[in-house]
């Protein structure tokens, strides 16, 4: 039995635009899939911030906005679960771009943006020093994660004992 040359050409001209047409939609998704995730990152931050907006007592768990001793167990407790939601965010993020996408410049710029977020909240905030040194706490996240805290820690202090020299 001899196939048709003309229905051979067709079979693979159809086979072609298969797999033309699997490449474009499979990138345009990752495309998608890339601009939603950056998007709700985003989100994620302006929830963070309408918190902070809410409940103006959480700004006290910056250094320089309060003094940690003088609060009650009660706001302490606010504080320290509020710090616990921000860093679950953290991680989120953290996840997404070291773990689930390879990051093209785009997903750079967009993780240096994030990264810079998380150094400044560890830097200013002791609660949230404490939170990542709590043995309990670094249970609830990855190992990567905690790795990555901890290397920010470790420059965050090794910062303020420089600053305390001078």
């Amino acid at each position: 039995m001899n196939t048709p040359v003309w229905l051979i050409v067709i079979s693979a001209l159809s086979f072609v635009n298969s797999v033309i047409f699997t490449f474009v939609l499979w990138r345009d998704n990752y495309v998608l899939l890339r601009s939603t995730a950056r998007q709700e990152h985003n989100r994620l931050l302006l929830e963070i911030d309408k918190y902070l907006v809410d409940s103006p007592d959480l700004w006290a768990m910056w250094d320089e906005h309060g003094a940690q001793s003088n609060l009650s167990p009660e706001h302490q407790m606010k504080i320290r679960q509020f710090v616990y939601l921000v860093m679950n965010v953290y991680e989120t993020v953290f996840d997404f771009y070291h773990h689930l996408v390879r990051r093209n410049a785009a997903d750079e710029a967009h993780w240096t943006k994030w990264h810079n977020i998380i150094t400044e909240f560890l830097r200013t905030s002791a609660f949230a020093r404490e939170v990542v040194a709590d043995v309990k706490t670094r249970r609830n996240y990855s190992e990567g994660f905690i790795t990555y805290l901890d290397r920010i820690v470790a420059s965050v202090q090794a910062g303020q004992k420089k600053d305390e020299k001078t």
